[in-house]
């Protein structure tokens, strides 16, 4: 199995520090007496929005997005790409439930949401044509060159550091987890810190709607949403090896991804019946030209990910693989999947015991 480990150096530990005192001093400004702002629950509004140098976007349609395309709506903005196979597709999904919600509340029309790449070299507009609109039709992708998505980020406290230089097909690229708030008139407003929920962050956008109602321009509303919800498999499914020591698969499933997605994500509950501990080192997956044990870490709204060595899971003990921790990166499939397709995938352990289970294509539920 090849072994995929994200960068790790004194650079990154700089880019974590800057980002923990820019989100301290927005924390300072918004807790100024004289900021009238609502009480949110997670996000921070500056006390006077700051003008933004505007770079030279393109759409995921390859049409310009110039100065006047940010200005009427407030602007929710996430930097991420479509290679990562767990925080960008997680976060997309909450968006996609927040904007439903803000639908039902009657006030999107006050906001649209925007996803910018941070890797511009493999994120090409035909690229991200296939993977923004799978989350919803209305979010819009933006790219630019990486030194003019640089510029842009670094005036609202945005970092990322882009593996692209290591020589690896399928580097991967740390970034700042917040979300960016761009008011009506363009400028850089605030930010919603991570972790993000779906509920909050609907609970603060209404708030919003309301702050400063004149500055949104009047646009038509779009039909109503209804909230998807998806259920949970009927029955759990226990695997089982061929000496019939048992370790319980259950909760599995295999995010959606776009058609032209290299990388995706599964998800599952291990349960150790046995009173010793069990240590996977290895996974394999029918369908998927590589696959690997994988972590989501955030720190100081700094997410990036890493392979995993080994899962130890206690006896008698369950431990989760869940959206923004550990999970089973899945690697370049052989054709696209859809809804209800269903893959094996198989833990092996330090032993060579192996624990198979058939995983379901499905949208997970967002709270």
């Amino acid at each position: 199995m090849k072994t995929y480990q994200s960068g790790k150096s004194n650079l990154l530990f700089i880019v974590i520090a800057i980002a923990a005192i820019a989100v301290g001093f927005l924390a300072q400004l918004s807790n100024s007496p004289d900021n009238q702002a609502p009480d949110f629950e997670k996000t921070i509004l500056l006390p006077q929005p700051k003008p933004i140098t505007m770079v030279p976007f393109s759409t995921h349609l390859d049409q310009p997005f110039d100065a006047v395309d940010w200005q009427g709506r407030w602007s929710i903005v996430f930097y991420g790409f479509t290679n990562c196979p767990d925080v960008c597709p997680t976060t997309m999904q909450t968006l996609k439930q927040v904007k439903a919600d803000l639908v039902t509340a009657g006030v999107w029309q006050n906001f649209r949401i925007i996803m910018v790449s941070v890797d511009p070299k493999r994120d090409t507009s035909e690229r991200l044509a296939q993977y923004v609109p799978f989350f919803d039709a209305e979010f819009i992708g933006l790219r630019a060159d990486t030194e003019s998505t640089t510029e842009f980020a670094k005036q609202m406290g945005i970092l990322f550091i882009n593996g692209q230089d290591s020589g690896e097909a399928n580097y991967d690229v740390d970034h700042s987890a917040s979300i960016i708030l761009i008011d009506p008139q363009a400028r850089y407003a605030g930010v919603m810190t991570a972790p993000h929920s779906a509920e909050i962050m609907t609970r603060d956008l209404i708030k919003l709607a309301s702050y400063r109602p004149a500055t949104a321009a009047a646009v038509t509303s779009p039909a109503t949403l209804t909230r998807e919800v998806n259920a949970m498999p009927s029955s759990a499914q226990s695997a089982v090896n061929a000496e019939g020591s048992a370790v319980t698969i259950t909760n599995a499933w295999i995010r959606p991804a776009p058609s032209t997605a290299s990388s995706m994500a599964a998800y599952l509950d291990i349960t150790n019946n046995t009173s010793v501990d069990v240590t996977f080192t290895t996974v394999e997956a029918d369908g998927f030209a590589m696959s690997m044990l994988h972590e989501t870490m955030t720190q100081n709204e700094m997410t990036s990910m890493r392979h995993v060595d080994e899962l130890n899971v206690p006896a008698g003990h369950t431990v989760h693989l869940a959206p923004m921790g550990k999970h089973i990166m899945l690697m370049r499939p052989e054709k696209p999947l859809q809804l209800g397709d269903v893959r094996r995938i198989t833990l092996i352990t330090s032993d060579g015991e192996r624990f198979s289970r058939d995983v379901e294509v499905r949208t997970p539920e967002v709270n």
